[in-house]
């Protein structure tokens, strides 16, 4: 299973990703501002997958893009899945879930990013 981190600013998006991506067996860590991706990939270099928010919030001015962009530069080998976004405005290399979006299709992109040539 995966190492997941999801960088989200509303905590229900967080707590529901959280509670299917655990049930799916995958280990969990849950941060809520951009800034904090940086943090967590800076002492864990296991992550596998990070799922951010494409825009920023009020409280949060990173945006999905950048974390992305900035993640690339840190060095992780991370895959992100891209919350919430335009197609056009999609990191290069990532994988977009738009809202709303089911149980089926979160395991779907899950799966997707998985795979070794995405």
């Amino acid at each position: 299973m995966a190492n997941i981190l999801i960088v989200h600013p509303v905590c229900d998006t967080r707590r529901f990703l959280c509670n299917i991506l655990f049930q799916e067996g995958h280990s969990v860590e849950c941060v809520s501002r951009g800034r904090s991706l940086f943090d967590v990939l800076g002492t864990r270099k296991d992550i596998d997958i990070v799922f951010v928010r494409l825009s920023g919030s009020k409280t949060d001015t990173w945006n999905g893009k950048d974390s992305v962009e900035m993640a690339r530069l840190y060095g992780t080998e991370a895959k992100f899945i891209v919350i919430n976004g335009d197609k056009k405005d999609k990191p290069e290399n990532s994988h977009m879930l738009s809202l709303p979006f089911t149980r089926e299709e979160l395991l779907d992109a899950v799966t997707k990013a998985l795979k070794k040539d995405s």
